[in-house]
């Protein structure tokens, strides 16, 4: 079991009050409730009624004749996008659009209505696009994929990014843009989206996703016994890793092939690699040629 502790905008809170949470707990310095000051259970029946309603507001209207069947192992999730839709007029029918909620609820992938798979990378990528036809700025987490800089470039608007944990207030921007967009955290919200932008321009799925440049993300977690952080110095100076704008969480490599972002794994010790080309099969390659140079990295370390 593990406890998340988030801020307002629902992102991870900073690395100084993450330790100072950590210190309390494991001195035991915490002021204890005495049974006196325990207050009555508060119920939280509404919270769906809430959630389903916040859905309903990012659609902005009705959202006829668009065929979709929700598909999910979050069965919570299925069913609470599946009546959120059919109160919104969407037909359920295994025909048309196959909306895939992750298990978390965090992402969201289509099978959109010619079978074509849509990632939940290019899902974001699309749900960005109509926020910078919208000549809006974008939040992202500092891991996203990169083409989606270039996108906002197309359109004048900038791609700000939040780190998972920062040591400093160097993200607050991006933070406070974040609150206000949900959807790139919430699966379902991304996906209802993508359905009112292709009602309002009575366009196709597979139309938007026609407007995002060719590309694909492949990731892998390489484990090492060492210190990560020296992998990544070493591979920095080593690659000639580009220059960065903000706050980093990583070591962002280019290479002829694509982009490859090497970052600490969030738990335990060692390297996430993730790679991104302009196909599956490219970005695989790309992927699995840094993970052994990361390999071979830690056993030049030993």
């Amino acid at each position: 079991a593990s406890l998340r502790v988030v801020d307002s905008a629902g992102l991870t809170v900073g690395r100084a009050l993450e330790r100072k949470l950590d210190a309390a707990v494991s001195t035991g310095e915490l002021k204890r409730c005495a049974a006196a000051e325990y207050r009555e259970p508060l119920r939280m029946d509404g919270i769906l009624l809430l959630y389903r309603r916040a859905l309903e507001r990012e659609a902005g209207g009705r959202l006829d004749e668009i065929p979709a069947l929700v598909k999910s192992a979050n069965h919570e999730a299925a069913a609470t996008l599946t009546e959120t839709l059919r109160v919104l007029g969407c037909a359920e029918d295994s025909a048309g659009i196959r909306i895939h909620i992750s298990a978390s609820g965090c992402g969201v992938s289509f099978s959109d209505e010619h079978g074509g798979y849509i990632s939940e990378e290019r899902s974001l990528a699309m749900c960005c696009l109509t926020a910078f036809e919208a000549g809006e700025d974008v939040a992202l987490p500092y891991g996203a994929p990169r083409v989606i800089d270039e996108l906002a470039a197309k359109y004048g608007r900038r791609v700000l990014r939040y780190l998972e944990c920062p040591a400093d207030g160097a993200d607050r921007q991006a933070r406070e843009l974040a609150k206000t967009q949900p959807w790139v955290r919430d699966g379902l919200l991304c996906a209802v989206r993508i359905l009112s932008y292709i009602k309002k321009r009575r366009t196709t799925i597979s139309a938007l996703s026609a407007k995002l440049p060719g590309f694909a993300v492949s990731v892998k977690a390489v484990p090492c016994r060492g210190n990560p952080g020296n992998l990544l110095r070493m591979l920095s100076e080593a690659e000639r890793a580009q220059e960065q704008a903000g706050p980093a969480e990583g070591v962002l490599l280019a290479s002829s092939g694509g982009k490859v972002l090497l970052s600490p794994l969030k738990r335990g010790s060692g390297l996430r690699v993730m790679a991104e080309a302009a196909s599956m099969e490219a970005a695989d390659e790309l992927c699995a040629l840094y993970e052994q140079k990361l390999r071979d990295s830690f056993l030049e370390q030993k």
